[in-house]
């Protein structure tokens, strides 16, 4: 029995002088981070003048000093003494021009945003925080159209838009019979919207508007916390857990992934398209370092951070492609860490994950808290495992086969539509002069435009019908000219995509019958 005690003890200390040996060799190479904006102005579809005179969902100071603090963070974490994270008496992000790590290197930072005031102000106000040296502080932050930003939006994803809309009544009747069971007495709720300037919204019919009440209702609670006024708010503080029970349950039924629904297996995981670009990032240092190892400024891709900007609904998809579903009420200012690093010894890369969030009130200083973001990870002979420890890592690799194991199954990706999909929006007609009947249907074509149409057909540029294809005489080709026009309409279709769906985002934005729809908050 003793021998087998010393034995255990020695194989336990070989297995942590070992763990710590491995630890001692790896090197930092790229960190990557996504963040939710911080603290903003309420979002509201009624009595906008009275509920935020300042403007709607606009980052007040609250929203501003969450992400210095999440900067000063990051800055205390990569460029400070943490040896349990960068094993270095160099900052990581110094350079030669700026050897103390405290000044912005555009060469070495590489930040995006969505086209939103919010987001692009939350960037920025993070990048301060992490270089203070404001004599070189000229940040560039990268974006694209909001309406076309399909990689940290996914209300641009058809897929999800469109089951969205489809399954909307459904839904709503579900997330009815949760709200009564939360707030049996309707009278909390009628006091509520009183006490926030939107009784008159809350007072209309049906379902649609009152789970639309109660969701406006814990936007503006949220809010109001971060501002440090909820306390003024008497029921509304009394009732904010319940509040945001419901916002969770909402989130929870659209932004996770659920390898036994079809829909979800045929698309993929709502948040594969910036996961992806992450593993692209990784593969594009190692690449790089290996051509340009001594000279960064010859490198491919010299970035040492890849930054994210954005919205609760963006890092949400991210933490459930990360295997994570049950991260589904995002506080403001929320960021998740994903770090790659080598080992000096053997040359393998891994992956760390890492999260903070920032207080939420006043009183927190808005502080920040750092802690485990579970890493989930498969071997190579197909066996899952999942690291819970700040400093644990999963090997590249591993941590690829996971990601990958929710990628879409059908060749459309997040233009899937089942046929019934297709049916429901009236889609699946093909022919026909005149323009198509909805704008939903609009949307799905010109944002698919290289799949909206079904084999032997092309979309036509004018109306966005599928036309069927003529054939030549000689072997039932199809002619030239009918593939050109084929790849112009397609052209076409790209270009004014964005045309068509501000058509579509109007109609989202006017609430039709009371409904309530979530577009990046």
């Amino acid at each position: 029995m003793q021998l087998v005690i010393v034995v255990l003890a020695v194989l336990g200390l070989l297995c942590c002088s070992t763990a710590a040996a491995a630890a001692d060799t790896l090197e930092l190479v790229l960190v990557q981070l996504i963040h939710r904006h911080g603290a903003r102005s309420p979002l509201t579809p009624a009595n906008a003048s009275l509920v935020c005179p300042r403007g709607c969902g606009l980052l007040n100071y609250q929203g501003k000093d969450m992400l210095l603090k999440q900067g000063e963070y990051l800055r205390g974490r990569y460029n400070g003494s943490r040896p349990d994270v960068f094993n270095s008496t160099t900052p990581f992000f110094a350079s030669e021009l700026y050897p103390s790590g405290t000044t912005y290197d555009v060469r070495q930072v590489y930040s995006r945003s969505t086209d939103l005031t919010r987001t692009l102000q939350s960037a920025t106000g993070l990048l301060k925080g992490l270089f203070p040296n404001e004599t070189e502080y000229f940040p560039a932050v990268s974006t694209v159209q909001f309406l076309q930003d399909q990689l940290l939006l996914i209300d641009v994803s058809p897929s999800y838009h469109i089951y969205q809309q489809l399954d909307a009544n459904k839904f709503t009747a579900q997330l009815k019979v949760f709200v009564d069971g939360v707030f049996p007495d309707h009278s909390v709720v009628t006091a509520m919207s009183v006490e926030n300037l939107i009784d008159g919204y809350c007072s209309g019919e049906g379902s649609w508007v009152y789970v639309n009440c109660i969701l406006t209702l814990q936007d503006i609670a949220a809010a109001r916390n971060a501002e440090g006024r909820l306390s003024s708010l008497t029921v509304t503080q009394q009732y904010f857990q319940q509040l945001n029970s419901v916002r969770e349950q909402w989130n929870a039924y659209y932004f996770p992934f659920n390898a036994s629904n079809a829909v979800n297996v045929a698309r993929g995981s709502l948040g594969q398209n910036i996961v992806q670009r992450m593993l692209q990032n990784m593969f594009s240092a190692i690449a790089s370092a290996a051509k340009a190892p001594t000279n960064p400024d010859l490198a491919d891709f010299p970035y040492k951070l890849m930054h994210y900007s954005a919205h609760d609904t963006t890092v949400m998809p991210y933490c459930a492609t990360l295997g994570n579903d049950g991260y589904m009420l995002p506080p403001f200012g929320q960021l998740y860490l994903l770090d790659l690093l080598r080992n000096s010894s053997d040359g393998s890369y891994h992956v760390r994950a890492a999260q903070s969030v920032p207080g939420q009130t006043p009183e927190s200083m808005h502080s920040v808290t750092e802690s485990v973001f579970p890493l989930h990870c498969i071997r190579e002979d197909g066996t899952p495992y999942t690291v819970t420890s700040i400093t644990g890592t999963c090997p590249l690799y591993d941590f690829q086969r996971y990601i990958n194991s929710s990628l879409p199954q059908s060749p459309d990706g997040t233009c899937y539509l089942a046929p019934e999909a297709l049916a429901a929006i009236d889609c699946d007609v093909i022919g026909g002069d005149g323009p198509l009947p909805n704008t939903t249907c609009y949307f799905y074509r010109s944002y698919c435009s290289t799949v909206a149409c079904p084999n032997g057909t092309m979309l036509s540029p004018s109306t966005y019908a599928c036309v069927v294809l003529s054939t030549t005489s000689v072997g039932g080709s199809v002619s030239s000219g009918i593939v050109a026009a084929a790849v112009v309409a397609s052209a076409f279709a790209s270009f004014f995509a964005a045309l068509f769906v501000a058509k579509l985002w109007g109609r989202r934005k006017a609430a039709k019958g009371g409904k309530y729809t979530v577009v990046a908050s």
